[in-house]
């Protein structure tokens, strides 16, 4: 397996689709279909505030991702953080490290850039405190979701 930083482009994203539409299928309940707004993807990528680890097999299929931005703390300006947009792994290749090898290559891509700290959101109902507490992350808060529309 490799795992890689790369330049999230038209040709990645049409790469990566079946893996972003697996993902898109285990939380489209909350969130309806997938619609990404690439747009946006492409700009701060242009504004190099964007970045996307992969993680490869050896035969170059995509397995799993973690997205990206990176920007000053809202709270703290002196803080530069990374903070998550994604992160996924393919079903058959979890528990095998992947999450992990994602993230450490996140975590020194944002050093590189110079950030403080980086912030990772996991699923309601999953429990991965100890896969978490394991690699050096602590709980910081609880986000809750509300469907405004009809």
């Amino acid at each position: 397996m490799r795992v890689q930083r790369e330049t999230f482009t038209p040709e990645l994203f049409v790469e990566m689709i079946g893996v972003v539409q697996e993902h898109n299928d285990e939380i489209c309940a909350v969130h309806g279909d997938l619609n990404p707004y690439l747009e946006v993807y492409f700009l701060l990528e242009g504004q190099g505030l964007l970045d996307t680890i992969t993680a490869r097999t050896d035969e170059d299929e995509i397995i799993g991702y973690y997205i990206c931005m990176t920007s000053i703390h809202h709270h703290h300006a002196d803080l530069l953080v990374g903070s998550q947009m994604a992160l996924y792994v393919k079903k058959d290749f979890r528990g095998q490290g992947v999450s992990g090898k994602l993230l450490s290559k996140a975590e020194e891509v944002l050093k590189e850039r110079g950030a403080t700290s980086i912030v990772v959101a996991i699923p309601a109902g999953k429990d991965h405190s100890k896969a978490f507490d394991k690699i050096g992350y602590k709980p910081m808060e609880h986000s809750y979701y509300k469907n405004l529309g009809d």
